[in-house]
């Protein structure tokens, strides 16, 4: 998949951050680190919504994933290039339910979970699983992360 390497996505309105602490006007270099900072908390706030916990039921056909959720590591994603949706794994989707062996009494319902080795970099909690992200959630997190490369980019020179 070819990604615009400008940041010119339009914003989508289901996820514009409030009060306006995000834009798509031209970063001014004396405002980069604050304009990066409010875009990674808005990147934050994208991967680490809650999933739904069910309670754990002798009933339900669960799949353990152990150890815990997540492989070990991480990378720093590319903020420039990379789309986000070309990435996303959603393979605990062919599961009913699942939970980890760090969530004893509790499993979420695997269409709603997923994995993005390109948004693990901003994970707070890997005792959770991360939601399924939406396509317009997606687009979002690709203009972020260009404008957090841009404000990188002002901030080195």
């Amino acid at each position: 998949m070819v990604v615009q390497s400008t940041p010119t996505p339009t914003p989508v309105a289901a996820v514009t951050p409030p009060h306006g602490q995000v834009t798509n006007s031209p970063i001014q270099a004396d405002s980069a680190e604050l304009e990066m900072n409010n875009a990674i908390e808005q990147v934050k706030k994208i991967v680490n919504q809650p999933v739904t916990k069910l309670p754990r039921q002798a009933t339900m056909r669960v799949t353990e994933y152990k150890p815990g959720w997540f492989h070990q590591g991480t990378h720093k994603p590319d903020f420039d290039h990379v789309d986000v949706r070309s990435t996303q794994n959603t393979e605990f989707a062919k599961f009913e339910y699942v939970t980890s062996d760090l969530n004893h009494g509790v499993a979420f319902r695997g269409r709603e979970v997923e994995f993005n080795p390109n948004t693990k970099y901003f994970y707070t909690d890997f005792t959770l699983p991360k939601k399924k992200l939406t396509e317009a959630e997606m687009i979002e997190i690709n203009r972020l992360y260009r404008i957090i490369g841009e404000c990188q980019r002002l901030m080195a020179h």
